[in-house]
């Protein structure tokens, strides 16, 4: 705490006059006054301060579930669409097939034909 009689004291002491003592300590004082919190204010910024940390936890929660619910969402659309690819992939598999198989057979039937021809030509 100040003393601001003793200070006061202390200055007329060093050769200032009363008045100039009173004026420089009461300058001083008001500046400390203003300038200084007090357990109030204090008090009042823990209160606050407890406030927004519990508000920022509520919000923060609040981000996490919403970014969670996309990212489930996102999560899902990317399995439908990767379903949707490789069924694509399957049915060009399926129709690479069938068309590998007609040429396979048509080249069976010239193969024969020509087996046949080349017995009956000689």
């Amino acid at each position: 705490m100040f003393d601001s009689l003793n200070f006061a004291k202390k200055l007329e002491d060093v050769g200032l006059s009363r008045e100039q003592a009173e004026v420089f300590v009461g300058t001083l004082v008001e500046n400390l006054n203003n300038n200084f919190a007090t357990k109030q204010d204090i008090k009042e910024l823990s209160i606050a301060t407890k406030r927004d940390i519990s508000d920022l936890a509520v919000a923060t929660k609040q981000d996490i579930k919403e970014l969670a619910a996309e990212t489930k969402q996102d999560i899902k659309n990317l399995e439908n669409w990767a379903g949707n690819e490789f069924e694509k992939i399957n049915l060009r598999f399926e129709n690479l097939e069938q068309r590998l198989t007609n040429r396979m057979g048509g080249m069976f039937v010239i193969a024969v034909g020509v087996i046949i021809s080349a017995i009956k030509y000689l």
